[in-house]
């Protein structure tokens, strides 16, 4: 009898994470389909403080006093983003799923998670008060703990090598005259090692 184990592929997702700078005082605005993310400055009025602050993979691009005429791809919040987790933040956008979640009893680690659908990836530790993901997968976040605002941009959404080969093993029962030729090789080995011993 063959027995097959038949491979699955594991879809993996790489981010690259940027920190926008402080959120005393500033928030986030709203992030796009390709990526790009807002900043409103609520010190705006003071001085020449831009209002609108606009990062593309970590870097500023823009200031301006009136928001981007850009379309805004934030997601939604999502409630509860997985069974058995204790959740601060959460956004659901495209099938996606990212939600922020403090350390529990269970000795969970705090910080930043990402559902794909096929499987969970722990993305950043410490606290996250406010998430913002488009449906390509980008995520903008504020760590209200540390006072910290960040961004991660899908650097690659790939398939991986399989997770395990297919393989196949020989179930077969050996014939009782195999059984019976080995056991007497064992036993003239056994007796050949013991008269040797005795000289």
């Amino acid at each position: 009898m063959i027995l097959l184990f038949s491979s699955r592929t594991a879809s993996a997702t790489t981010y690259e994470i940027y920190d926008l700078g402080g959120a005393n005082g500033t928030s986030l605005y709203g992030i796009d389909s390709t990526g790009a993310v807002v900043l409103y400055n609520g010190m705006c009025g003071f001085g020449s403080v831009s209002c609108f602050e606009t990062y593309v993979d970590g870097s500023g691009v823009s200031g301006s006093k009136t928001a981007p005429g850009l379309t805004w791809d934030d997601g939604s919040p999502c409630g509860s983003a997985l069974t058995g987790f204790i959740t601060s933040a959460t956004a659901c956008n495209g099938g996606l799923k990212a939600f922020g979640s403090p350390l529990d009893d269970n000795g969970l680690l705090a910080g930043l998670y990402v559902d794909t659908g096929s499987g969970l990836d722990y993305l950043y530790g410490g606290a996250v008060d406010k998430i913002l993901m488009n449906s390509a997968g980008d995520i903008a976040w504020v760590n209200g703990l540390n006072e910290q605002i960040f961004e991660a941009v899908v650097v690659t959404d790939t398939s991986t090598e399989p997770l395990f080969e297919s393989k196949s093993v020989d179930t077969q029962t050996p014939e009782p005259r195999s059984l019976l030729l080995v056991a007497t090789g064992l036993l003239c080995a056994t007796a050949t090692i013991k008269r040797r011993a005795n000289r």
